[in-house]
């Protein structure tokens, strides 16, 4: 006699799916409809949660939320360290008015970094060539360099997170590491988890934190890496997320919003001496 099944068992197991972000719909694979009930859903209804680094002036900072933090701006997660899933990486440029306020919209941008989007007509039209994007005498170029990373967190939640400031030049150590394993392979940035770390700093600019990626590995010291399965599942997600991703970028106010803060470590992301004693 087979055994009756349990309700709340299955409510359970179903609700804890749900909070993980894992909702197992394997069973219905051998089915295939036309209608979906989705039809007029568009990338504009779908929100892509965003991580960001706390920093000691972060409006989100508080007793329960120190910087070094990690916050999600939609779900209001904070995490002390990220263990994702990388599915696209990329880099976009910005550049904001010289004394930057909160609320000042962007002067120019290329949500490539490699030819104006808008801006400036003086500015571009190739990004490397710019007279805004070169370094002069020592003095920081007035555009900002910002990388990011699109993936799933460890609820196989989709997300976003940039890299600006201090926090690039440890985002160029990692792919440096990893990107010609994975060329000659011919892999993607999802062959494994990744790790992202706050470090923090203390110099001359003041006390900040960077965020720092590194590839994830079990306790066994070996790579967190996908099945078969899951990896080509990340590779069509991929595409989802990083078609979805640059048509967000293109509108010049989902751009605005998305770099409000991407001026420079020196002017959003650093404290000085006095404020110490928020570490």
């Amino acid at each position: 006699m087979a055994k009756a099944l349990d309700k709340n068992e299955d409510k359970n197991e179903l609700v804890a799916q749900q909070e993980a972000g894992l909702l197992d719909l394997s069973q219905l694979d051998d089915v295939d409809i036309e209608f979906t009930g989705l039809e007029e859903v568009g990338q504009g209804d779908i929100k892509l949660g965003k991580w960001k680094l706390l920093q000691p002036t972060s409006a989100e900072v508080t007793k329960d939320i120190p910087p070094g933090s990690f916050y999600n701006t939609v779900t209001k997660e904070v995490r002390e360290e990220l263990i994702v899933t990388v599915l696209k990486t990329g880099k976009s440029r910005v550049m904001f008015p010289e004394k930057y306020r909160k609320g000042d919209k962007a002067q120019c941008r290329s949500v490539d970094s490699i030819r104006k989007t808008e801006g400036l007509a003086d500015a571009g039209p190739i990004c490397e060539n710019c007279k805004y994007s070169k370094w002069e005498e020592g003095e920081k170029s007035r555009c900002s360099i910002v990388y990011y990373f699109i993936g799933l967190d460890d609820t196989d939640t989709p997300f976003r997170i940039q890299f600006r400031g201090a926090s690039v030049p440890p985002v160029k150590d990692f792919l440096s590491q990893v990107y010609m394993t994975l060329k000659k392979a011919n892999k993607g940035i999802f062959s494994f988890k990744i790790k992202i770390t706050a470090d923090y700093k203390s110099d001359d600019k003041g006390n900040y934190y960077i965020a720092v990626p590194a590839p994830a590995k079990n306790e066994e010291g070996k790579l967190i890496v996908p099945s078969k399965e899951q990896y080509i599942n990340y590779a069509e997600t991929a595409k989802f997320l990083s078609e979805f991703y640059a048509s967000h970028l293109k509108d010049s106010e989902n751009f605005a919003n998305e770099y409000s803060e991407a001026v420079d470590v020196e002017a959003t992301d650093v404290t000085d001496g006095e404020n110490s004693a928020l570490y």
